[in-house]
């Protein structure tokens, strides 16, 4: 998604929590590639309590090391030209239906 994506590419952590209702489970498939590197934490919706994510927060404020790694994995699976990749494949299939 959109987000998790601008998110990595500047390097920033993320807490990301998925929706069970999303449709394909696209949320939770578009989070693993940063999650698999380490920069970041997926919880599901229902499982979420506001002292879960107080606990969390708090976790990685007070661990800047870590909190700092966690932002350059994320930064790793960040891909800049994403927009433009998939502008030129859309151009190449329009073309070759046409």
């Amino acid at each position: 998604s959109s987000p998790v994506s601008e998110l990595a590419v500047i390097g920033r952590p993320e807490i990301l929590i998925t929706d069970p209702h999303a449709l394909d489970h696209d949320q939770a498939t578009n989070a693993a590639p940063v999650d698999a590197e380490g920069g970041a934490l997926i919880f599901q919706q229902a499982a979420l309590t506001p002292e879960v994510l107080t606990d969390e927060l708090n976790s990685a404020m007070s661990d800047t090391k870590k909190l700092a790694l966690a932002a350059k994995n994320a930064k790793k699976t960040g891909i800049p030209e994403a927009t433009h990749i998939l502008a030129d494949m859309l151009e190449v299939l329009v073309a070759a239906n046409k």
